[in-house]
């Protein structure tokens, strides 16, 4: 155990810290117990990281070489749970799960507007409004990290309420003119859609503790993309919809 607390961790100006130096070590006692998993004897080794420095991902690739000398070593076998394995079922499934939200969403704006052009411009909100995600991110100093994917997923079917709005008013438009007249008269309803949305996520977004912090990442996931988005929805979409028409001003 010294040993290992006095390992030095190369830092980027090229010095070296000892472990000890930078981790805090805490033993606890417990009764001696063999753990097994599918009828093989293991030994677990556990570590958190502060997800506003980096992120697990991050550490195992930080370590993936002294990972594959162990893995070169007779009678070592090595199994990632945790985050690793939660990515790795993860995956599939949230590129499944995207790509059916994507084409329901898809269907229902069709079936309301009965127009492919009009419904690829309320969906084109959905991939710029991810810009309002990393500045959220970087704002609260955190990583994307899983949850920030689930609330990406949700913010796509949250994003696109207030599009509906705008697009149902404007697009009743003839001219450019109409399109000045119309689309500020939907500037409330979509202020105060978003801003009961923002305002509940409040709390998670900027007090999250103990057990919420996991799910932070989520709140500002969509939050800060439903902030970005608004704005979108008043200004760009707009200016979408007249460009694709092509109305002039009378």
């Amino acid at each position: 155990m010294e040993s290992f607390k006095r390992l030095e961790i190369p830092l980027k100006d090229g010095m070296f810290v000892k472990l000890k130096d930078i981790c805090e070590f805490e033993k606890v006692e417990s009764l001696e117990r063999l753990v097994k998993d599918d009828g093989e004897t293991n030994f677990y080794v556990f570590a958190n990281v502060d997800p506003s420095v980096i992120t697990a991902t991050e550490v195992l690739d930080k370590i993936d070489p002294t990972i594959e000398k162990l893995k070169k070593v007779k009678g070592i076998k090595l199994k990632f749970k945790g985050e690793r394995e939660q990515k790795r079922i993860m995956q599939t499934e949230m590129i499944l799960a995207s790509a059916f939200a994507i084409i329901l969403i898809f269907i229902a704006i069709l079936y309301l507007f009965n127009s492919i052009r009009e419904t690829l411009i309320v969906m084109s909100v959905i991939p710029f409004s991810l810009l309002g995600v990393y500045a959220g991110h970087f704002i609260m100093g955190l990583n994307i990290s899983l949850p920030s994917l689930i609330g990406a997923l949700g913010l796509a079917g949250v994003i696109v309420n207030d599009g509906i709005i705008m697009m149902a008013t404007i697009k009743h438009a003839k001219t450019k003119e109409d399109i000045f007249d119309l689309a500020p008269r939907r500037f409330r309803p979509i202020i105060l859609t978003s801003i009961t949305t923002i305002i509940g996520l409040s709390s998670l977004i900027f007090f999250a503790t103990a057990q919420a912090v996991t799910f932070q990442p989520l709140a500002v996931t969509i939050g800060f993309g439903l902030l970005w988005g608004t704005i979108l929805n008043l200004f760009y979409l707009p200016t979408m919809y007249n460009f694709l028409h092509k109305y002039r001003a009378s």
